[in-house]
């Protein structure tokens, strides 16, 4: 008796010899991609890339640039980007990965000291994840940042790939020294007309107080016309110097008796 098997495999060996023969390459191709996806196989790997440190100013925002690239999922959820850092959550989840949550679509789930300043700047389904965080604080500095990533399906922790958050040194610097190149001719200006405002009131009160003293100086002496009394005598009578002239003869006579 001659079985299904002995009889279908040379027809099933000359089917195919024959259905190879009659297909193109790009058929091949073709039929080669829908096998694959058939079985769950697309060649498509988790991958995400995002720098490994981020530069910022202290109170500026930052945003951390992502992109992401992930197996296609069976499920018909939404894809969705979580940002977390290491350190255990409080919270009851029903996740491997326990890890706090910097951003999550549900805003309670963050912990306290970034609720309300993350938030995805990209679409997710498109392999855009970036993260934003508003006004950088002291406590957001350190390397502990990752990405999962979500698809109903399979979840996924890039827990390898920590991104760090630092200040820029480079920044401070240039802008401690713009703000002296800036500060300094000011200063100088302000400087110079300071003094020279000193100067000039001390020169016009040195200017008033000589003036005041000029003002004040002693008057010359008056000039007063006052008699002269000089002490002359006027002429003699003559009769006078008669009579002195008789007393002198007189004696001269007495004496020569």
């Amino acid at each position: 008796m001659v079985t299904a098997g002995v009889f279908l495999g040379p027809v099933a060996s000359c089917f195919c010899t024959s259905f190879h023969n009659t297909m193109s390459p790009l058929m091949w191709i073709e039929m080669m991609l829908i096998l694959s996806q058939a079985s769950g196989t697309s060649g498509v790997d988790w991958k995400a890339d995002y720098p490994k440190v981020v530069l910022t100013k202290m109170g500026e925002d930052v945003t951390i640039p992502c992109n992401v690239t992930y197996p296609p999922s069976p499920s018909k959820e939404l894809v969705q980007a979580y940002w977390k850092r290491q350190g255990k959550i409080k919270l009851t989840i029903n996740d491997n990965d326990k890890n706090e949550f910097l951003y999550h679509p549900i805003n309670t789930f963050v912990i306290k000291s970034f609720q309300n300043r993350t938030n995805l700047t990209g679409n997710v389904t498109k392999g855009n994840c970036s993260l934003n965080i508003k006004g950088i604080e002291e406590g957001d500095m350190g390397n502990f940042y990752y990405l999962r990533i979500a698809t109903g399906a399979n979840n996924f922790s890039f827990i390898n790939q920590l991104v760090s958050i630092q200040i820029s040194v480079f920044e401070d610097a240039l802008s401690t020294t713009t703000y002296i190149a800036t500060t300094v001719p000011v200063v100088a200006v302000l400087l110079v007309a300071v003094l020279g405002s000193v100067w000039f009131f001390k020169y016009r009160k040195r200017v008033k107080t000589t003036k005041k003293k000029d003002d004040t100086q002693i008057p010359p002496p008056k000039v007063i016309d006052e008699p002269v009394y000089g002490n002359v005598q006027g002429p003699g009578d003559p009769m006078d110097s008669m009579d002195q002239m008789d007393s002198v003869y007189a004696n001269v006579d007495h004496a020569k008796q």
